[in-house]
Formats: structure tokens, sequence, C-alpha cells
């Protein structure tokens, strides 16, 4: 969630596309929660995200990032040649 978000703003330009700390924070423990609750504290159990509700949520914020970002006048997805541009303007 936070990796997309992240992701999108460096590239979409959306500076205020990330919620406060508290939030991320508060959403981090609960997504931690759902998703590696279940499992066994051992070391060696390492397989701990359930792929179908990773998927589910990650469809989910896309298009909702996606609203945001049009609105923002960001239209998604950016163009792939996008980080190259914002690097020779960053220079």
């Amino acid at each position: 969630w936070l990796a997309v978000r992240a992701l999108k703003c460096a590239l979409g330009n959306m500076k205020d596309a990330l919620p406060a700390k508290e939030e991320m924070e508060r959403v981090t423990g609960a997504d931690e929660h759902r998703f590696i609750g279940h499992f066994h504290g051992s070391p060696r159990h390492r397989m701990r995200v359930d792929f179908n509700i990773y998927r589910h949520d990650f469809k989910k914020e896309w298009k909702k990032d996606e609203r945001r970002a049009k609105a923002a006048g960001n239209p998604l997805p950016v163009p792939p040649w996008a980080s190259f541009v914002l690097r020779q303007a960053a220079e």
C-alpha cells in the first residue's frame, strides 16, 4: 500500500499523495496483523503474505490512486519515459 503510493508520488509528481505518518503507521500495523497475524513467530516461517488478499487490496488502492491522480491533473499510468524526463528536469 505505502510502496505503491510512494512510487506514484515520485512518478506522478503527486506531492500530497502520501497520508500522515500516524495514518501510515496505523495502516501498516493493521496490515501486519491481517497478513501475518496467523503465522507462527518462528524465524523459519518466511512466507508471510496472503497473495490473494494482497492482490485484491493492491487493485483497490490502485483504482483510488488513479482517481486522485486524475483529479490532481496527473493521470495514470505514467508513461515509461517519465522517470528519464524527471531526472533530466532535476539536473
